[in-house]
């Protein structure tokens, strides 16, 4: 049986997304996370912009 491990999230990557969410650029653009399972924290992996016309937080495998 497993336990369940809650991770934090990293303090820079919390600005990040509050940025993200509240931004007032018209373009699109998209933030992906990765979980550090070493040091159980969800960290930024990447930022793009995207060419859709919706704005995107995904969530991407585990280290």
């Amino acid at each position: 049986i497993e336990s369940l491990v809650v991770c934090d999230v990293d303090g820079d990557l919390v600005k990040k997304l509050r940025e993200f969410r509240f931004r007032k650029e018209t373009n699109n653009a998209a933030i992906i996370m990765k979980i550090d399972k070493d040091k159980q924290l969800v960290i930024l992996d990447e930022e793009h912009e995207v060419s859709s016309q919706i704005g995107y937080c995904i969530m991407t495998s585990v280290l």
